[in-house]
């Protein structure tokens, strides 16, 4: 009987055979190593603003190949993660938070600082949907590690060049982030290697020596002593924990759905402290310098669980499954994510190494699961799949405009520092006009009207900057400033000496602890008939910041116009209980000269 031949079925994985995936890996390595290398000193925004428009840029294109994946090769492309449900969590709550945000323009497109709005997390959904569909097996990674490595070489030879002088921008390391992958090292070799005795022995020795080693250096050396001088004295963690307090009475106060993705600047200023040195700041800040703090300040309580939610699970599946199944890409992901959470404890997100977190998210969804081969091809229209990434390669240029405007302001900066006062005015115009909703456009507009004397101009701009920022109280002191000049100058058509002391007043509510706010809110009732008030305001300033020699000026300036004298010297004594200066102190002998004058002629009377 002859033998019957066995049929061998082939399972073809057709997704994981597709141009498709290949261009999806290039698009994802191009992406990475452009938010790494890409600035732009042109710009106004040297650094965040080109690497946002690059990567929104390449999201488009990135989004239709997903999509039109999706849709030749079914859904089972995509890793069934419990990643997913706390990514899709952390989605709902962003769009949720902007919706209800404090400055929905703000939490949409992010500060200009760091550009981190909901736009960003469409951004990096994109990124984590490519890197879950299109990095599955070991082999995958070989051309994004290159790239990476290729990046890391660029920027460390940049950052030397940086380091000789020969560049005006700063690089920093992190010390916490680099601990914190250390000391989860151990913990990775235990759990590949197995608890045994062979591994036990050797890693707790090694343990030991590392503990000695820092010891050592941290404590009995000179570098141990910067170190601890840099801790101390060069972190001003006074500062710091002040930030910290703030964050935490932020999400107190909203404690849902918090102030807004990227909105922890419109939060700071209701909750700024004074600093008890007496020299406080007057800048917005714009993040809480610790990505959970800051998650709740800005997305609520809602958000930091998402977040915790996701670092908990990602971690959790990278040491159980990971590590077994795929030790050689799971292992440095691991290690690499750990430093990274670390590293965010204490410092400023940005978009330059926060898609770190999102990339690390999307494979540890698609090295924890179980990889299942698509047989599935739907015949798709080729030409219509052009189209679509066509199409939103086109979409993808609309953020030039937004760099355009980065150049334009920067021109316009450099105009008003070499006092080219009409460039500035166009180039800040221009500006304005390319990218109308950022507040800081509008500032330079109003600065360079400002630099010609052109008071009316200049507040009808500042005006605008309050409007699209109302949280950063400088727009109302600037504003305050012209409307109170344009006064002064005889125009009364934007409502005078009124309009000019109610800016000022608004810009104290808008920031009670801004010593610039409390100065200026002086200066405007010193300049109409207010020296008494303005006296008052000026204690308040001081006690903020003694280091503003304008305050002593304009106290002096106020304290001869007001005609009770006395009382003018109780005022100006609880300046220099503050203060010690020249001018305060010429100012307080007058006063007390010409009380001794005044209580002569009264005893000569009597």
């Amino acid at each position: 009987m002859p033998r019957r031949k066995q049929r061998v079925v082939r399972v073809v994985d057709a997704f994981g055979a597709s141009t498709i995936r290949r261009a999806l890996q290039w698009l994802v390595t191009v992406k990475i190593a452009g938010v790494i290398l890409l600035f732009d000193p042109a710009a106004l925004q040297s650094f965040e603003l080109p690497k946002t428009v690059f990567s929104h840029a390449l999201a488009w294109p990135l989004a239709a190949l997903v999509l039109v994946s999706l849709w030749r090769y079914g859904s089972g492309i995509f890793p069934r993660s419990p990643i997913n449900i706390a990514v899709g969590a952390l989605a709902v709550v962003w769009v949720t938070s902007t919706a209800v945000a404090a400055d929905r323009y703000l939490a949409f497109f992010g500060d200009p600082s760091r550009y981190e709005g909901l736009t960003y997390l469409a951004d990096m959904l994109v990124l984590y949907a490519a890197v879950c569909i299109a990095f599955r097996e070991p082999g995958d990674f070989a051309l994004p590690a290159k790239a990476l490595a290729g990046a890391t070489v660029i920027a460390l030879a940049y950052a030397i060049v940086q380091r000789v002088g020969l560049d005006p921008v700063t690089w920093s390391a992190d010390q916490l982030g680099m601990a914190g992958a250390i000391a989860a090292l151990p913990f990775m070799i235990v759990r590949v290697r197995g608890f045994t005795r062979s591994t036990i022995l050797p890693l707790t020795l090694a343990t030991v020596g590392v503990v000695a080693v820092t010891v050592v250096v941290l404590f009995a050396s000179p570098l141990g002593g910067r170190f601890r001088a840099t801790i101390t004295e060069g972190f001003e963690v006074g500062v710091r924990v002040r930030i910290y307090e703030a964050a935490l009475q932020a999400t107190r106060d909203r404690p849902l759905f918090g102030w807004g993705p990227d909105s922890f600047a419109a939060a700071y200023p209701s909750y700024r402290a004074p600093d008890p040195a007496g020299t406080s700041g007057n800048q917005p800040e714009s993040s809480a310098h610790n990505w959970l703090l800051e998650a709740g300040a800005t997305t609520g309580i809602l958000g930091a669980l998402a977040l915790l939610a996701a670092v908990a699970i990602t971690t959790e599946r990278l040491y159980r499954i990971g590590l077994r199944q795929a030790p050689a890409i799971a292992g440095p992901l691991l290690l690499g994510l750990v430093a990274y959470w670390a590293h965010g404890l204490v410092s400023v997100g940005s978009v330059s190494v926060d898609w770190f977190g999102w990339a690390g998210l999307g494979t540890a969804a698609g090295v924890t699961t179980r990889l299942v081969p698509s047989g599935l091809q739907r015949r798709v229209d080729l030409a219509g799949s052009a189209v679509a990434v066509g199409a939103s390669c086109l979409v993808a240029l609309s953020g030039v405009s937004a760099l355009d405007a980065s150049h334009l302001a920067a021109s316009a900066q450099s105009a008003l520092t070499a006092q080219r006062s009409d460039a500035a005015v166009t180039s800040a115009s221009a500006a304005a006009s390319r990218d109308s909703g950022r507040a800081a456009y509008w500032e330079l507009v109003g600065l360079a009207y400002a630099a010609k004397q052109q008071w009316r101009d200049a507040g009808d701009a500042f005006a605008v900057a309050a409007q699209r920022a109302p949280y950063i109280a400088t727009h109302y002191s600037n504003l305050a400033r012209n409307r109170a000049r344009q006064s002064l100058a005889g125009d009364q058509t934007s409502g005078g000496p009124d309009v000019a002391l109610t800016a000022a007043r608004r810009a104290v509510a808008v920031d009670k602890n801004n010593w610039e706010s409390e100065s200026v809110l002086a200066e405007v009732q010193n300049a109409f008939g207010q020296p008494e008030q303005s006296l008052e305001t000026i204690a308040v300033a001081v006690a903020l910041n003694r280091n503003n020699p304008n305050n002593d000026t304009v106290a002096a300036e106020a304290a001869a116009k007001v005609t009770d004298v006395a009382k003018a010297r109780v005022l100006v004594e609880r300046i220099v209980a503050v203060k010690e200066s020249a001018v305060l102190r010429l100012t307080l002998s007058r006063l007390i000269l010409f009380s001794a004058i005044a209580m002569t002629a009264r005893l000569s009377r009597g």
